[in-house]
């Protein structure tokens, strides 16, 4: 018998269990997001959400995951839509960032002269600096209409 041990590529996943916007702001284990909106880049139409079991359920527009997502991911759940990268292959960025603005950026977080690369990922703003994100794949919700 199949004791759910192995790993089974074929397998679907199923839906994410999932709080809402508020209840995750209310709710949430993750200090970053209990009691915090979520933020939305600077750079993409979009909003970060730092850790899958973050996805707020009743979010239609498009979201920032962690790449851990793929792990959880469900079709009929979610629409992959990009990743946040320097190409854009999928048009979705708002903000190219100007050399200056990134080397600009990385004084004001380092206080010294170098280059922060912003258009590698999702930027958020944070006390007024920009900060960039680790990897993210944007989603959207396909059952929030």
């Amino acid at each position: 018998g199949h004791d759910g041990q192995g790993i089974d590529h074929g397998r679907r996943h199923l839906p994410l269990e999932l709080m809402s916007m508020s209840d995750n702001m209310k709710f949430s284990k993750h200090k970053e997001v209990k009691g915090h909106e979520y933020q939305h880049y600077d750079n993409y139409d979009a909003i970060e959400v730092p850790f899958t079991d973050a996805i707020p359920s009743d979010y239609d527009g498009v979201m920032g995951v962690p790449i851990s997502f793929l792990d959880k991911y469900c079709p009929e759940q979610f629409e992959i839509l990009g990743m946040c990268e320097n190409e854009d292959l999928y048009q979705l960025k708002t903000k190219v960032y100007k050399s200056t603005e990134c080397k600009q950026a990385y004084i004001d977080k380092f206080g010294r002269t170098g280059t922060y690369d912003l258009n590698a990922s999702g930027v958020i703003i944070i006390s007024g600096l920009r900060e960039k994100v680790y990897q993210r794949i944007l989603i959207c919700n396909k059952q929030v209409k």
